[in-house]
């Protein structure tokens, strides 16, 4: 049990958005040779739904994201998974995944070796060298899908840039608009925090920080420095990073249902491990989930702008064109060779509870 709790509270270091971390874990069964554990999403996370969360997209992209990185861990001390099913609910808040794993041998864990493992895989802010992908991870990236049939791919190199324009429009209504650019801001941390995007790792010009901390003091700010620097956002933020990479990736699913979006979450978690290996850097884009919430979420009409909206549906036909349909389940990431070591984003300490004889005994944070 103390080396289970152990490997997952490293689990800490899955990949969230503005790394939120919405995660609760829980041990159902441990016997010598079986072990199931639940997944679920923090009551927290519902509390805090925002437009940037896509009415729960965003979490369950996370689950996905924890499934794969508990799989992996679980695996350096001999377990494998020998079933995963996820529970879908009315609400993305209540889905949950039971994974089941079977000891196959008994490893002794280099946790250090684990740890590192884990902590390389953060979101690289950095500028990438423009060399394309090796075919290998191309053919390795395609070859991944045969475990997600709900799912494809599309690695775009040659229509990247265009891409990356259509993409900043929507970094814009985001920056624009009054509610949206408070959200914005309240993930980027300008002191130490163990969760949202401290301000370091967003590898912005000195200049472009000093604004974001004007914001954050005064908001009423924004609207001044908009009129005049509205491309800080679109060019810092979308068209340079994703100018300077190897490729633009995006994973597409099939139909808007939740087990989709779990599934999107585990093949970037998979992917992510496997550009890892091959000395590749990654950094996630999470803009066509605000444009699948704004289409789609309850209370849009009263958030955004008919001005706002028209760009969005404009920006809907123009990435159809591509290939890409933001009205289902997708996410985006650039990869490609950093040319500077990413900071290390601080997590905090995972919810993990043990169950004995039906009664939940919650284990104390570290």
């Amino acid at each position: 049990m103390g080396n289970i709790i152990k490997a997952l509270e490293l689990c800490k270091w899955a990949p969230s958005g503005g790394n939120t971390q919405p995660w609760a874990i829980a041990i159902e069964e441990l016997t010598d040779d079986s072990l199931t554990i639940n997944l679920s999403l923090s009551k927290q996370c519902k509390k805090n739904d925002i437009l940037m969360e896509a009415y729960g997209a965003g979490a369950l992209y996370s689950l996905g994201t924890l499934s794969q990185t508990v799989k992996k861990i679980l695996s350096k001390l001999g377990w494998e998974i020998s079933q995963d099913q996820f529970f879908t609910q009315e609400s993305a808040y209540e889905c949950c995944a039971v994974l089941k794993f079977v000891q196959t041998q008994k490893l002794s864990p280099v946790w250090s070796d684990i740890e590192n493992m884990l902590q390389d895989r953060r979101s690289n802010r950095n500028l990438y060298l423009r060399t394309p992908l090796a075919e290998r991870t191309k053919k390795d990236l395609s070859n991944l899908l045969s475990k997600y049939p709900k799912l494809k791919l599309d690695i775009h190199e040659a229509t990247r840039n265009k891409v990356a324009g259509i993409l900043a429009r929507i970094e814009t209504i985001r920056c624009q608009n009054q509610r949206m650019s408070k959200e914005f801001l309240s993930e980027i941390h300008f002191a130490p925090s163990q969760t949202g995007l401290p301000y370091k790792t967003l590898s912005q010009a000195f200049w472009s920080i000093a604004i974001m901390k004007l914001w954050k003091k005064a908001t009423w700010l924004r609207f001044i420095f908009f009129v005049g620097g509205q491309w800080i956002f679109r060019y810092m933020a979308v068209d340079r990073p994703i100018y300077h990479s190897s490729a633009l990736v995006t994973i597409q699913a099939q139909e808007l249902d939740h087990e989709s979006i779990y599934q999107v979450g585990q093949y970037l978690c998979d992917s992510w491990f496997l550009l890892g290996e091959q000395a590749y850097d990654v950094q996630v884009f999470g803009l066509p989930i605000f444009s699948l919430l704004s289409l789609l979420h309850p209370n849009a009409k009263q958030i955004l702008s008919g001005k706002d909206r028209n760009i969005l549906l404009q920006t809907q036909t123009e990435l159809n064109k591509l290939g890409i349909d933001i009205t289902k389940p997708c996410l985006m990431f650039r990869c490609g060779i950093a040319k500077k070591e990413a900071l290390l984003t601080p997590r905090k300490p995972l919810n993990i509870s043990v169950f004995k004889n039906s009664q939940p005994q919650i284990r104390e944070q570290i």
